[in-house]
């Protein structure tokens, strides 16, 4: 079966970004599971294929997925900068005080599973550019985690983010960069040499001024 989504895209710094998203697969269906495999497609002019299924026989949906992109404009699917109008004029805004919101979801985490792996051969973003990035998920019982690797500048970037949303939430990340080109990455003559860091990072809360006041790494 093939499905052309003929829906209103939101709006994006590429207009024409999500004009053509295209999915081709073989559907296997029961009264409590849907299964695509193979599944191939387009989102634009992006090829991917993998597999993709949801069970709904237990307490909760559980979802699993195994797909691979290949290059990927990032840029064209963000938000238009702000201020910037349909014909590329600049209006005034008004900021506003950041109100508290909700930043970890605890009632999506504890409802549904999530077993989940997604490559994409190379992602640039305005001037930079990754090769090889991998991104698993894994959601269970309300404890997530979530490890990212990626290729970039002749070295490596690599991140974990574990979140135990079953009572209060709690949030580590770790994060780790080797042999990043600096003077690749930034494009300026006067940098040289390369970047390696590790970092950690924790947080208690599931608002926005629960974790910020709790910030520790």
């Amino acid at each position: 079966a093939i499905i052309a989504t003929g829906s209103t895209p939101p709006v994006t710094a590429n207009p024409d970004a999500l004009s053509n998203i295209v999915l081709q697969g073989a559907f296997v269906a029961t009264t409590s599971s849907v299964t695509i495999d193979p599944l191939t497609g387009n989102l634009d002019a992006t090829p991917f294929n993998g597999s993709a299924s949801m069970n709904l026989s237990g307490t909760h949906p559980s979802v699993v997925y195994n797909l691979a992109f290949g290059n990927l404009a990032l840029h064209d699917y963000l938000e238009p900068e702000a201020g910037a109008t349909a014909s590329g004029d600049t209006a005034e805004t008004t900021s506003l005080p950041q109100a508290d919101s909700e930043i970890i979801p605890v009632d999506t985490l504890a409802s549904i599973d999530v077993d989940g792996n997604l490559t994409i051969e190379a992602v640039t973003l305005d001037s930079l550019s990754m090769d090889q990035l991998s991104l698993g998920l894994i959601l269970k019982a309300g404890k997530l985690t979530s490890a990212f690797r990626a290729s970039a500048y002749g070295g490596t970037i690599d991140s974990q983010i574990r979140v135990d949303a079953r009572q209060t939430p709690v949030t580590s990340i770790e994060s780790h960069a080797t042999n990043v080109d600096l003077h690749a990455m930034t494009g300026f003559e006067w940098i040289t040499g390369t970047l390696k860091f590790d970092s950690t990072l924790s947080t208690n809360g599931a608002m926005l001024s629960e974790i910020l006041a709790s910030i520790d790494g």
